[in-house]
């Protein structure tokens, strides 16, 4: 045990606050190994709950399906311009996903499936006709998943559920309804242009012949079977009218095709919108975009500024997008409405001009009218014609942009829960927390357990560390050793001792503890060692009493005279653990009814003056000239004398006799006794200008005692006590 040795006037320095400054490796290491206990049940117990939640977790099994996802079918006739189409898309992924996705086709797998009867949504669903849209919801959150693949047009298509058997079954079905949808939404849209054009066909038939019908009658009438080279320029303007009108009629046959489109809402599938470099520019800006989000989303939190500026340029890029094709989808309508009105005007010069040319003209003017007029539609019925041919013979043939890579199969092992992988996530948090724990333990207690705190929390030398009695005799199994005079425990629990303990008796670790109690105050001043010692504590019950009854017995042990006084008039215990009577003590000698009579102790080297009765004023006692007189002349007779005073903080009785003994002995409780408590009685000291000595640690749990952790080392032998 190493000693600072305080100044004559006491240490100048003062309770100071828990710090973590200057805390080495190993104090650390010490801490934890104090500690052990909890960071070993933290550990324990954060196993054991990992155990019990994976063993209570549903097995659950991932099957997946490799999907490729081209961004268009592959086009067998040249139909652009008639069908919608995805081609040059950005954002086809995103629609696929939304696609794959969606309620109705999850509603049709479970249907066609018949998903319900298997147990996934519960039991007794079996024959269960309609599809409850909790189903749906519990199909798409807790079962399906969708993962694209980095850099590549393969998407992972997973489904989760208890059976391996069924989650295959589905992830495969899931796929190939996704591509029967995709199939009839092609199906549906060639199936609306080819009405669309069926009707304007027969329309186109009944105009051809219409206009067969008059270029007959028109030859009958003028008798003429054809039209000779030479041609008048009114019949030459005709002409040019008719082919204008042709060609504006068949403009506006196309742009009433596209406008049907718009109406529709497919106006992204429009040639001009698909050709357009603008909405290209834009949708590849957005394909960047939304990869950006999606990187930064999955990396950075919700409400960081990042994510929230990217998605700010997501929606102003897919405002463009909206307006450039609203812009072009306008232009369509607009030279659809510009055709018309182009139509319009073409036939009503070319009536203007059948006049003029019927003025100027002879019958074959009229005959050159209608034969162009019929051969002008009879082309635009041959090309709506052919147009239908072919349109029937791609829908004979079916076309997708999906395809099957891999086939879902049973998987072996569960997806959840990862047994190996819990634990040791378990095992990591449980040797971290529980490692944390320790440190914060340690951080938290406020009770002064070894003289490391004593000096850091208070300032103050340790003169002696006296261990808990009841955790050596634990220590040390067989007959216990303990003298008498030491008792186990505290004051509260100390039994009553019918007769003093022999010398050869004090051979226990105990005893060496008090012995080094001994040396500290022989040691603490340079000069000479204190002769009046004070003993007292912030409260009741920190060993004060015992403490200085063995440190008056150890004293005696060097063949001085000692006296121990028991000062404390309000609980006197001092006449109890000696075994001597109350009935004359100190209050009778202070109030003058009674002469210092001492009653010997220890076969006479140690004399004791019990309390006497309870006084009514007992500070104005013990701080009146007769105690001072009293002290004076008790130092005549003994080497040293010992107070037994009342606790600092309950009543101010030792802080009226601090100043008139050498020094004060401060008695800490390392197992009860908190440290505020202990500054606060520490302090009282200090303002009573007593002399501090140092601290007696009492009660020292024995991984922070030396004593007991090396009694078995160095056992002293009955008979060879050291003095």
């Amino acid at each position: 045990m190493s000693l600072r040795l305080p100044s004559p006037g006491g240490d100048s320095r003062g309770p100071t606050a828990p710090s973590w400054d200057g805390l080495d490796l190993r104090q650390i290491g010490r801490i934890l190994i104090e500690r052990a206990h909890w960071a070993l049940g933290f550990f324990l117990a954060a196993m054991l709950c990992v155990g019990v939640l994976t063993a209570l977790t549903e097995r659950v099994y991932t099957a997946e399906t490799v999907l490729l996802i081209e961004r268009e079918p592959a086009d067998v006739l040249e139909m652009k311009g008639v069908l919608p189409t995805a081609a040059r898309r950005e954002d086809t992924d995103k629609t696929a996903f939304d696609v794959l996705y969606s309620r109705n086709l999850a509603e049709r797998v479970i249907r066609d499936e018949r998903v319900a009867e298997s147990g996934l949504f519960g039991p007794g669903l079996e024959g269960a006709d309609e599809v409850d849209p909790g189903w749906v919801t519990q199909y798409l959150v807790d079962g399906l998943e969708i993962e694209p693949y980095a850099d590549s047009r393969l998407v992972a298509l997973r489904f989760t559920s208890p059976d391996p058997e069924l989650s295959a079954r589905i992830a495969n079905a899931h796929a190939r309804a996704f591509i029967q949808h995709g199939v009839e939404l092609r199906s549906r849209a060639s199936d609306e242009a080819l009405a669309f054009l069926t009707h304007t066909l027969d329309e186109l038939r009944g105009r051809m012949e219409e206009s067969q019908l008059a270029l007959d009658r028109v030859r009958r009438e003028t008798g003429i079977v054809s039209l000779g080279e030479s041609q008048s320029p009114a019949v030459e303007r005709l002409t040019r009218i008719n082919d204008l009108l042709t060609t504006a009629e068949v403009r506006r046959i196309g742009l009433e095709a596209q406008v049907r489109l718009i109406d529709a809402g497919r106006a992204e599938s429009l040639p001009a919108v698909m050709e357009s470099v603008v909405v290209a520019k834009l949708k590849q800006e957005l394909a960047h975009l939304e990869g950006d989000y999606a990187l930064q989303s999955a990396n950075l939190t919700p409400y960081h500024p990042q994510p929230t500026h990217l998605r700010a340029q997501l929606d102003e890029v897919k405002n463009q997008l909206r307006q450039e094709t609203m812009r072009i989808a306008g232009g369509v309508r607009a030279a659809y409405e510009g055709a018309r009105q182009e139509e319009r005007e073409l036939r009503e010069r070319l009536e203007a001009q059948q006049g003029e040319a019927l003025r100027f003209q002879s019958a074959s003017v009229r005959q050159e009218l209608f034969a162009r007029d019929e051969e002008a539609n009879r082309r635009l019925y041959e090309s709506v014609q052919q147009r239908i041919k072919e349109m029937r013979v791609l829908a004979e043939i079916p076309s997708s942009n999906v395809f099957v890579i891999d086939e879902a199969y049973p998987p072996i092992s569960p997806a959840h829960p990862r047994v190996l992988l819990n634990l040791a996530v378990g095992g990591a948090l449980g040797v971290i927390g529980g490692l944390l724990l320790a440190l914060f333990a340690h951080t938290f207690d406020n009770k002064l357990r070894a003289p490391a705190d004593l000096e850091r929390h208070l300032g103050l030398p340790t003169l002696g560390c006296v261990p808990d009695f009841g955790a050596l005799s634990a220590a040390r199994p067989g007959p216990a050793r303990l003298p008498r005079l030491l008792p186990c425990t505290g004051l509260a629990a100390a039994p009553k001792a019918p007769a003093p303990a022999a010398p050869a008796e004090l051979t226990s670790a105990a005893s060496e503890a008090y012995r080094a109690i001994r040396t500290g105050l022989m040691l603490s001043r340079p000069d000479a060692p204190p002769k009046t010692i004070l003993f007292t504590s912030s409260v009741r019950g920190e060993g004060k009493t015992t403490t200085a009854v063995n440190t008056a017995l150890m004293f005696a042990q060097l063949g001085m005279p000692v006296l121990l006084v028991d000062a404390d008039l309000r609980r006197p215990r001092c006449h109890e653990i000696l075994g001597i009577p109350r009935d004359l003590g100190l209050t009778e000698i202070l109030t003058g009814n009674a002469e210092m009579l001492p009653e010997e102790v220890a076969g006479g080297s140690l004399h004791a003056v019990s309390s006497g009765a309870c006084p009514p004023n007992p500070t104005e006692l013990l701080g009146s000239e007769r105690m001072r007189k009293l002290i004076r002349s008790a130092g005549l007779q003994y080497s040293y004398i010992f107070f037994d005073a009342p606790p600092l903080l309950p009543v101010s009785d030792a802080l009226v006799l601090a100043p008139l003994v050498d020094g004060v002995v401060f008695v800490v409780d390392a197992a009860s006794s908190p440290r505020q408590v202990v500054q606060e009685g520490f302090a009282r000291l200090e303002v009573a200008r007593a002399t501090t000595l140092g601290v007696v640690l009492n009660r020292v749990n024995g991984k922070d005692s030396p004593y007991l952790r090396y009694a078995n080392d160095y056992s002293i032998l009955p008979g060879r006590a050291a003095a």
